[in-house]
């Protein structure tokens, strides 16, 4: 057989295990189709922030969508929130959750949102990040 075999470290190339390889072109991985990100600001006076993607799969792909309050140093996985955090000594109520939905087969929205629906006492940074996969009974990896 011909291809392609990465393994892990301290694995041998000639193990018949697929869990030691990082990659393996007799096996099928996640591809990602599109990814992205940036930051979302909610302001004053906002309760959320989202934004659409359109990616033209012609599908309701698997979507991963992250994000990262500016006082965390981690990212969330969505659907997911964050209740609280710690900053300068001060405990600080700051809800926040995150989701994303496909809308039709062509199209995914990326929302947050504040928690219970009020606005940031200040506008409020954001960090996002998303990947839209392929799924492989749809885009013909078994043929």
């Amino acid at each position: 057989m011909q291809g392609i075999k990465v393994s892990k470290p301290d694995k041998d190339a000639s193990s018949t295990n697929p869990r030691d390889f990082t990659i393996h072109s007799q096996y099928n991985i996640f591809k990602i189709a599109e990814e992205g990100g940036g930051t979302a600001t909610i302001s004053v006076g906002d309760s959320g922030w989202d934004s659409t993607i359109t990616h033209n799969l012609g599908y309701k792909p698997l979507v991963y969508f992250y994000f990262e309050h500016h006082e965390l140093e981690r990212w969330i996985l969505a659907p997911g929130g964050i209740d609280h955090f710690t900053t300068g000594g001060e405990d600080i109520e700051d809800r926040v959750t995150g989701w994303a939905v496909n809308d039709d087969i062509n199209n995914t929205t990326f929302y947050l949102e504040y928690l219970p629906e009020e606005s940031p006492i200040v506008d409020t940074l954001i960090r996002y990040k998303y990947y839209i996969m392929i799924e492989p009974r749809e885009d013909a990896w078994y043929e």
